[in-house]
């Protein structure tokens, strides 16, 4: 009787504890995976970010929302050879796929200056 009181408070509580974790994968325009996108995300309406990680070799991300408090969250896309992309998602465990687009960025051009350091020793 006590295993079944036992067992029955286990189940009754777990829900509450229960641990929330988004997934998904990121592709280019011609389905192949992209690595090192910088992945962050935040609630709806805060500039605060919550967290961040990073896509890897295959393009898979998790993101880990612990006991989760919130509706929905805004994940946000980075990568230098691609689009920035922001997009909206509830705030509950599922798998995803994003297809980023191509973008060309042209650097400015700059100059570094400075004096340089040169130790000389004497002996």
């Amino acid at each position: 009787m006590k295993f079944i009181l036992l067992f029955l408070f286990f189940f009754s509580i777990h829900p509450v504890y229960s641990q929330y974790v988004v997934t998904g994968v990121l592709r280019d325009e011609k389905e192949k995976p992209i690595s090192d996108v910088s992945i962050s995300f935040r609630k709806i309406g805060s500039p605060l970010i919550l967290g961040f990680t990073r896509s890897d070799s295959r393009g898979m991300f998790k993101i880990d929302l612990g006991t989760n408090q919130m509706d929905s969250l805004r994940l946000i896309f980075n990568h230098m050879s691609y689009a920035r992309e922001e997009v909206s998602i509830p705030a509950k465990a599922g798998t995803y796929g994003y297809i980023l687009k191509n973008e060309v960025r042209e650097l400015k051009e700059f100059n570094i200056s400075g004096v340089p350091f040169i130790k000389v020793r004497i002996r």
